[in-house]
């Protein structure tokens, strides 16, 4: 009764009926998702279970007003679900495609210079001082999603001001990831590409070493994570040795 209620909530703020309201998988530690199916097409809301990062909306909108290809939300207030911040977003349809060839790497590289050149003007004059813009937060090949129209981006939950090189790392670093046993796929090569594609495309003169300490950071991290799946001793160690490869694969780039 209570989903009941709230649903008619949500329908009557959003100004439309849902024909199917289903929770799917890939909320992960942050928030629960549904997938809302309505006459008007297909949304996505997100319950969110950590604290919501209401500030970072008016770059989402601008992302939507030039027409960048990523999800948005419907309004710019949270709804409050279960007592909990939630927002509705469009539905991004199409498939992750993995692992990445060289044409979407280099695909990727351009937007993402184009996504931080876009979000330097939400930073603080001090905060350009030091390089930083509004970065995606959570990027890596699983949150890039293909259909007929090209790239989207998707699940921008984790958006903040930081360094370039928080996105850059982490995309690095998990397409090399996905990519270490498939022999098809030259890691170094398309690293090195994303690099350059990027650097064509971007304002933000970043040096090789900067990436260092962020995929330092995100190797860690992936450590820490399997450990609290679960995951057997003898898959974390085949994990950390190619988080050092990684590593020292990207900080060799630039000597």
């Amino acid at each position: 009764m209570e989903l009941a209620s709230e649903i008619s909530h949500l329908e009557e703020k959003l100004g439309f009926k849902f024909l199917k309201y289903d929770r799917i998988d890939g909320g992960g530690f942050d928030s629960e998702k549904y997938l809302i199916t309505s006459s008007n097409g297909k949304y996505l809301h997100k319950i969110y279970l950590k604290p919501f990062l209401s500030e970072h909306f008016d770059f989402l909108f601008s992302l939507r007003d030039v027409g960048f290809p990523s999800q948005f939300p419907l309004a710019k207030d949270p709804f409050v679900f279960r007592g909990r911040p939630s927002v509705v977003y469009t539905y991004t349809d199409g498939n992750i495609k993995l692992p990445l060839n060289d044409e979407d790497v280099a695909s990727v590289a351009k937007l993402l210079a184009i996504w931080h050149a876009l979000g330097s003007k939400y930073v603080s004059s001090i905060g350009k001082d030091y390089g930083l813009t509004m970065v995606h937060g959570d990027f890596h090949p699983g949150h890039l999603v293909t259909n007929e129209k090209g790239l989207n981006f998707i699940d921008c939950d984790r958006i903040g001001v930081r360094h370039p090189a928080k996105d850059i790392g982490s995309f690095l670093f998990y397409n090399a990831l996905g990519s270490f046993s498939n022999p098809e796929v030259n890691i170094k090569a398309q690293a090195i590409l994303f690099i350059e594609k990027y650097m064509a495309a971007s304002q933000f003169e970043i040096k090789f070493m900067d990436v260092y300490p962020y995929l330092n950071r995100v190797a860690s991290n992936f450590l820490v994570r399997s450990c609290e799946l679960g995951i057997s001793p003898k898959k974390i160690n085949k994990r950390e040795k190619i988080s050092e490869s990684i590593i020292q694969l990207i900080s060799s780039l630039g000597r």
